[in-house]
């Protein structure tokens, strides 16, 4: 298992040789070994699992779809949202859950704002205001 570690590349030491070095001693330096990157599994899919846009002429990952609007390929993309002008995709779903968010909150907030007001439409306050403004006449 040691030969196995030692032949990684990843987790192996590195000794480089200056190249400059004219005297018989070699110049040699040892550095850390370097972490494993973080693979994710669309990474780990064969040449043959991914697919080829024929927009933009090059390799199409996995769930990824070309988007007219904005002339590129949006990984695991869901749709084009009009009000944020972008498409919603795998890089942006927590900026459109926020905008979905607040516009609830909005919405909320402007609904009982109103809700007192559209509660005063069948009392007598109401028509006695309707009746001081001089609205609905009869003609």
């Amino acid at each position: 298992e040691e030969s196995q570690l030692a032949s990684s590349p990843l987790m192996a030491t590195t000794t480089t040789t200056n190249p400059s070095a004219t005297s018989t001693t070699s110049n040699t330096t040892t550095t850390k070994p370097q972490p494993a990157p973080k693979i994710h599994a669309w990474q780990l899919l064969s040449p043959v699992e991914w697919g080829y846009c024929r927009y933009t002429s090059k390799p199409k990952p996995p769930r990824s779809h070309y988007d007219h609007v904005t002339k590129s390929l949006v990984l695991n993309m869901d749709h084009y949202c009009p009000w944020m002008f972008n498409c919603v995709g795998y890089f942006n779903y927590r900026y459109f859950f926020n905008f979905l968010w607040f516009v609830t909150v909005g919405l909320g907030y402007g609904a009982a704002i109103c809700f007192p007001a559209f509660m005063n439409l069948g009392t007598p306050a109401y028509r006695d205001q309707v009746r001081a403004s001089g609205g609905y006449q009869k003609s």
